[in-house]
């Protein structure tokens, strides 16, 4: 997206900010709790657990990141006219890949603000002004199992639908692993004949085929992990080892270091059986049929 600030008005950017400035107690109408009871449980095999318990299997007691149910918070941020306390236009943001839990909800709105490099160009503040009210899902654990994270966004849908104040169906966006949660949700839910009311969804940055991180920058990492007491080096390098080891990317890697036989790297089973799984819910097809 190619950004126009330059030619912005001053007058506009003075406007934008006045706006700003009065809507900042009304930024969010709340920071709610979200839970979703998760009968999906990992196979022994579907993922390893780099960072559990020593003998411990996903889904076990003994495994401290595994979970039987997925919890995470969503804020409402209305279109700057939307004065009715109520949704009338939404628009569902998924967060991305964020095992580390950096960042939050309003933190994935100065993202798409463009906070670190303009790339959005103001797009959360443009979509609101053009009506929108823009729902956010942050996990409790951006690096889980990925059914886990996309379990809690079909409720968070659910949730959506029964207390919408107007017939305006569902804008549904994911950006980078969102992509991928959304998909899986929305899979899900048509597979189960469960209404979504999605009209639109569109993912951007996200590995609907996979994702790719060098397997020599995966090996250096767990080096450098192996190795941060001995040479000083920064915690930083745990929470990427942490990272690469979550449940959720070993699903999105096609390779991965965990899975090099001597000089040979096989297709990560992680990523394949998760992939195969998403497509089987609607008999072996890429995508859902029920939304743009």
């Amino acid at each position: 997206m190619t950004s126009n600030m330059e030619t912005r008005s001053t007058f506009k950017i003075f406007i934008t900010s006045a706006l700003l400035l009065i809507h900042a107690s009304a930024l969010s109408q709340g920071d709610f709790s979200i839970t979703a009871s998760i009968g999906y449980a990992a196979a022994p095999n579907e993922v390893k657990t780099h960072f559990s318990v020593p003998g411990a299997t996903p889904g076990s007691s003994g495994d401290p990141f595994s979970y039987q149910a997925a919890s995470g918070r969503y804020s409402v941020y209305p279109a700057w006219t939307n004065t009715s306390g109520t949704i009338l236009k939404p628009i569902i943001i998924a967060e991305g890949f964020d095992p580390t839990d950096k960042y939050s909800c309003d933190g994935i709105i100065s993202l798409l603000n463009g906070s670190i490099d303009n790339s959005f160009d103001d797009l959360a503040n443009q979509l609101r002004f053009q009506g929108y009210d823009l729902i956010v899902l942050d996990y409790d654990d951006g690096g889980q199992l990925i059914q886990r994270n996309a379990f809690l966004l079909v409720k968070l849908i659910q949730h959506i639908n029964a207390t919408k104040a107007s017939a305006c169906p569902i804008i549904l966006a994911g950006f980078s692993m969102g992509g991928i949660v959304s998909r899986y949700a929305l899979n899900y839910m048509e597979a189960n004949a469960l209404p979504h009311n999605v009209g639109l969804f569109f993912s951007f940055d996200a590995p609907q085929k996979g994702a790719n991180i060098p397997l020599s920058m995966q090996d250096m990492i767990d080096w450098l992990d192996n190795n941060v007491v001995t040479y000083g080096l920064s915690v930083e390098i745990q929470h990427q080892a942490r990272s690469i080891h979550s449940y959720a990317a070993q699903q999105m890697l096609i390779y991965h270091t965990d899975y090099i036989n001597g000089d040979v790297a096989n297709v990560n089973p992680a990523f394949t059986g998760f992939y195969n799984q998403m497509k089987g819910l609607i008999g072996g097809m890429a995508i859902r049929r029920n939304a743009k």
